[in-house]
């Protein structure tokens, strides 16, 4: 019978729960700075976020932060009736966490 050797990371930004299994054990560690990885498969649609979240490439977290909060509140599903806000909506919120992961 073959062992099973698994590991992986589990959450995003700010997660810090990892897992381990080796057999049927399972073994949990606490890490400070975890790393996403994600399939090949995904494509994002956020060319440039900083050119979407309308800032300089070079803003602080509090600019980000603002600006996205700006468009967000322009975009929301609920607030904003055209036909593409749902669409813009999302894209704001991959931009944002785009350009939030790199700062």
């Amino acid at each position: 019978m073959a062992a099973t050797t698994t590991a992986g990371v589990i959450g995003g930004i700010g997660s810090g729960v990892s897992w381990m299994q080796f057999g049927r054990k399972e073994k949990k560690q606490n890490k400070m700075n975890t790393v996403t990885v994600c399939c090949s498969s995904y494509s994002s649609s956020v060319t440039d976020p900083y050119k979407i979240l309308k800032v300089q490439p070079d803003a602080s977290e509090s600019d980000v932060r603002k600006a996205f909060r700006q468009l967000a509140l322009q975009y929301h599903p609920d607030v904003c009736r055209g036909k593409d806000c749902d669409v813009q909506f999302h894209v704001i919120n991959e931009a944002y966490v785009v350009s939030y992961y790199y700062l």
